[in-house]
């Protein structure tokens, strides 16, 4: 049994981090909350950076005014009537929506670890920081990679920053690569909606093949449309930027396998991955926000990061023995590339962090359950959480192969 100082000590600094009176057991004040999000950022590389909203209501629209195009120009003639269509200049109005999803984080510590960290000063906060820390990266992990349609049950809660971007960058289809899929209809199924696209992973016009036991029953006419063979009777459309297809004339349950070429960049490509950069540097300059380039980011998972160094290295100069031999920050035409543990590994994601928004809201709870046999306490934090952009038109995603 732990001692029942330990326990004492525990409730005092549970009832320290949590609110008091008429408001709900274990919510957690705002000094403590407040720390729990520094926390949180503290041990992440993308939560600190973006934009972080504190979320009065579990729902909220964030009103953002600002001018698209120029709204300088010559005087008008003195006595002149204005011509409100063209003299004028309206802000556009641009509404970021938050909607909170609840999550839970269930931190354990022994008695052991309790025991070591109990006479510390201050311990409710060196509580909060131990669950804020982990938490944190969970958040991070979550906010990246949140996708309603994912088998993680995590990051199925809401759909994150990568999901949620609305550009992405493709190489030249001759280094494509190709890709099989199987789908299985239903009983009675006759028609079926596929989405062989990850994240918006396009495909090549004129490479979707379907196939039933080795013989080819349909195929993309390079113009949006299924067309069959073998007097299949199979029918449909195909959205080449999305990957989605939609397939009419299906034998119920019935296997078909699919061929098909998607654009992604080659990991073993001789310029790679500069070529990444360069389009999705490209597509942000196009765009009236790409004036002070060092405040943009490239996050990528550290194979990426390494695979930049390898190719600095292989050019035979400082720039490229500094980033061989450490660990300092590396630059691509301005813009900071930055390593994320938590990226997937194939996937590369250009944005600026004030356009990347992440909300909290306000009501955290914390609780505290004694396990005696286990000898240890969990902790029970729960929180909602939402991830957005200000504008998904200059967030910019890219595949790797």
């Amino acid at each position: 049994m732990p001692d029942n100082d330990i326990l004492a000590k525990i409730d005092a600094a549970i009832k320290s981090i949590t609110s008091t009176g008429t408001l709900p057991g274990g919510l957690m004040n705002t000094k403590q909350r407040d720390r729990f999000v520094r926390m949180a950022q503290n041990n992440t590389v993308v939560l600190p950076a973006a934009r972080f909203q504190l979320m009065e209501a579990f729902k909220e629209e964030i009103n953002r005014i600002g001018f698209v195009g120029r709204i300088l120009g010559p005087p008008k003639t003195e006595g002149t009537a204005l011509d409100p269509a063209t003299d004028g200049k309206t802000p556009t109005e641009r509404i970021i929506n938050l909607e909170s999803t609840e999550a839970q984080s269930i931190v354990r510590l022994t008695d052991k670890l309790l025991r070591r960290n109990i006479e510390k000063q201050n311990f409710e906060s060196t509580l909060v920081d131990m669950i804020g820390e982990r938490g944190g990266l969970d958040i991070e992990e979550w906010g990246i990679n949140g996708d309603v349609g994912s088998s993680d049950p995590l990051f199925a809660l809401n759909d994150g920053w990568l999901k949620l971007a609305e550009r992405y960058v493709l190489e030249d289809a001759a280094a494509s690569v190709s890709l099989t899929a199987k789908f299985v209809t239903g009983v009675g199924e006759t028609t079926q909606s596929v989405d062989h696209g990850q994240d918006g992973v396009p495909i090549t016009p004129s490479t979707y093949i379907i196939e039933v036991s080795s013989t080819q029953v349909a195929h993309d006419d390079g113009a949006g449309n299924i067309v069959q063979d073998a007097a299949s009777g199979i029918a449909g459309t195909i959205d080449y930027e999305q990957g989605k297809v939609v397939l009419t004339g299906l034998t119920a349950s019935t296997s078909y396998d699919v061929a098909y070429t998607a654009e992604t960049f080659d990991e073993n490509g001789d310029n790679f991955p500069e070529d990444m950069f360069d389009l999705q540097i490209g597509i942000i300059a196009d765009t009236p926000y790409f004036v002070r380039r060092n405040e943009w980011r490239i996050y990528v998972p550290f194979w990426v990061e390494d695979a930049y160094r390898d190719l600095l290295r292989a050019r035979g100069t400082a720039l490229g023995d500094s980033a061989q031999t450490s660990a300092g920050k590396l630059v691509y035409k301005g813009v900071p590339i930055e390593m994320v543990p938590s990226m997937p590994k194939n996937k590369a994601w250009m944005t600026h962090p004030n356009n990347t928004v992440w909300g909290v809201f306000m009501e955290m709870f914390l609780e505290r359950e004694r396990e005696a046999k286990a000898k240890s306490t969990d902790f029970i934090l729960n929180g909602e959480w939402d991830f957005n952009y200000e504008n998904p038109e200059i967030a910019v995603t890219a595949t790797i192969r």
